[in-house]
């Protein structure tokens, strides 16, 4: 018996699709989190420059 049978005779397929569904979850939330702190760091660079351009043309 490999590994796969012996999950399957022991935890039902909903069970095990709904701990896959609940990884990818938390993998898609961290991804999430990722891009919005690199947006928010690319929103704070870019307003340094902008702030940095108007003190030197103002």
């Amino acid at each position: 018996m490999d590994y796969r049978e012996d999950l399957n005779s022991v935890v039902k397929k909903e069970e095990i699709e709904e701990c896959v569904t609940r990884v990818m979850t938390v993998i898609e939330e961290r991804r999430v989190k990722d891009i919005e702190k690199l947006v928010e760091n690319k929103v704070q660079e870019v307003s340094k420059k902008v702030n940095s351009l108007e003190i030197k043309y103002l």
